[in-house]
């Protein structure tokens, strides 16, 4: 079993055993320990970062599983995107099948573009929330803003207009936090 499926699993064993919260802080921080030690390792950290956006968004959608369907759009850079992946194997198509899976009414739209800065997203971030109308709002960028070396401030205020436009429209926003590589800008 790979670490995507045990992401999976273990989000999916919170869920059945209506210990949610608890479970998850303690899953989340083994996820973020095991992502911090093995950061060097791309492929291993990939899959360690996929599961953690499985269990997160399955959190946050969880509560919908009996109500009207739900949008979740996904604003994300490579690993989003499914850069260097197979089509359809990325943690976006993995969320949407689990969706499925689990009968939970919920339509994904993936509007990840692969090289995608905080300043990109946020150009988009506008349009993509009338054109859709999500429930919820998957940002996860900031990983390119750290390999240009650009500024922290001007990433910062980009994640909070982003998080505020979300909230404006009425959406649950879920910020995936990124890392600052050691080779910051470099």
């Amino acid at each position: 079993m790979n670490s995507i499926e045990i992401g999976i699993y273990s989000c999916i064993e919170l869920f059945t055993r209506g210990k949610k919260w608890l479970n998850l802080v303690k899953r989340l921080k083994k996820l973020k320990n095991i992502l911090k030690s093995r950061f060097l390792n791309f492929k291993k950290t990939l899959n360690i970062f996929s599961a953690l956006c499985l269990a997160l968004s399955l959190t946050i959608v969880s509560g919908y599983a009996h109500s009207a369907p739900k949008t979740i759009l996904v604003l994300g850079d490579s690993l989003s995107a499914e850069y260097g992946l197979a089509r359809g194997t990325g943690w976006v198509a993995l969320l949407e099948k689990k969706l499925q899976d689990k009968k939970i009414n919920a339509r994904v739209v993936n509007a990840s573009i692969s090289g995608e800065t905080s300043s990109g997203g946020k150009a988009r971030l506008g349009a993509l929330l009338k054109i859709h109308q999500p429930s919820i709002v998957i940002i996860e960028l900031g990983g390119n803003d750290a390999l240009r070396g650009l500024d922290l401030n001007v990433s910062e205020q980009n994640f909070r207009d982003m998080l505020q436009m979300v909230k404006a429209s009425k959406a649950k926003p879920l910020l995936v936090a990124m890392q600052i590589p050691p080779n910051y800008g470099k």
